[in-house]
């Protein structure tokens, strides 16, 4: 008899709270919002010592002569241990628009900044973005390969590490000549780390005198003659900002035979100065300079769950894919 009590008494609680709770709901729906849509830019990844200038847009009082705040708050905290001052909006919003400026700390992380825009007796707009801090470390656990040695190119001093592999010389890191091609979401930082990535016109250009881009029956020839079952020779178990890159998957058992330390850097879709990338943490792509037909070149890809190496094919311009140089063994 007692245990059915309790449990009448906690249904009881229950009901109260869930009513109490529907009450709630209820009275902010007869909250009036303020208007618009609120929203700022910001980039993707960051490096420690970037400066952001950030500026809400969208969000707007019903009342033309109404007064509203803008509040910055970041999690975690470390990012921003304070909450930013809030920012009355009132005689002359161009001078007092909201804007945050941010330092970035030496962290690497990922933090969600989160915008409010607020006035008394409306209820309040959010717009939070999440923002990536690297550093030159935050690619890590790719060992040097047996008989690596190194090279710098002389356009831009920026050094590559290579390995005799398939009776070539191969860089063992991605291309990141930075005058042409897109560093992934735009974002400088990622040039260092991933590598840009190139539409065919721009791959062409971007290797060092005396190294060129591979064929795709030298991709086969350095994979062991098969691209079956291959893949795993390609990948290496790297991680970015501590987290696994590659996901496991049982089909795929990565080795890195090759010593070519291929990284999921993702891919880009082009079309005209518009990127949109995608793929990180799931895609390798490469181009090669083998013919499709007079209008396409055979790419290799590496899938995160695919034990084979995959063929394909992308039109010279409209494509963004990363790009290994190899040459003759001297």
């Amino acid at each position: 008899m007692n245990f059915k009590v309790k449990n009448i008494a906690l249904l009881a609680a229950l009901a109260a709270a869930f009513m109490a709770v529907s009450c709630k709901k209820d009275e902010n729906k007869t909250v009036p919002s303020l208007d618009g849509y609120l929203e700022y830019s910001s980039p993707v990844y960051v490096k420690p010592g970037d400066v952001l200038t950030l500026v809400p847009k969208g969000g707007s009082h019903p009342k033309e002569d109404g007064q509203y705040g803008i509040l910055w708050r970041a999690s975690p905290k470390t990012v921003m241990e304070k909450t930013d001052t809030t920012k009355h909006l009132k005689d002359d919003p161009a001078k007092n628009d909201g804007r945050l400026v941010l330092t970035i700390p030496d962290l690497m992380s990922t933090f969600t900044l989160t915008c409010v825009m607020f006035a008394e007796g409306y209820t309040s707009l959010y717009a939070s973005n999440q923002i990536c801090i690297v550093k030159e470390e935050s690619v890590s656990n790719i060992p040097a390969a047996e008989g690596e040695k190194t090279i710098t190119d002389p356009r831009d001093d920026v050094s590559y590490t290579y390995v005799t592999a398939g009776g070539l010389d191969w860089m063992n890191s991605n291309v990141e000549y930075a005058s042409v091609g897109m560093p992934y979401e735009g974002c400088t930082p990622m040039t260092g780390l991933f590598g840009n990535l190139y539409t065919y016109e721009q791959a062409e250009t971007v290797c060092p005198e005396g190294w060129r881009l591979p064929t795709m029956d030298e991709w086969k020839a350095v994979c062991g003659g098969d691209f079956k079952g291959a893949a795993g020779k390609l990948m290496v178990d790297a991680y970015f900002n501590g987290d696994k890159m590659w996901e496991y998957w049982p089909s795929v058992k990565i080795t890195n035979t090759t010593g070519l330390n291929v990284i999921p850097a993702g891919y880009a879709i082009v079309q005209g100065d518009n990127w949109r990338y995608a793929g990180t943490n799931k895609y390798a792509t490469f181009w090669t300079s083998s013919d499709y037909d007079e209008e396409q070149k055979y790419m290799v890809s590496v899938y995160v769950d695919q034990p084979d190496v995959i063929v394909g094919s992308s039109h010279f311009d409209n494509f963004g894919a990363s790009v290994r140089c190899v040459r003759e063994t001297e």
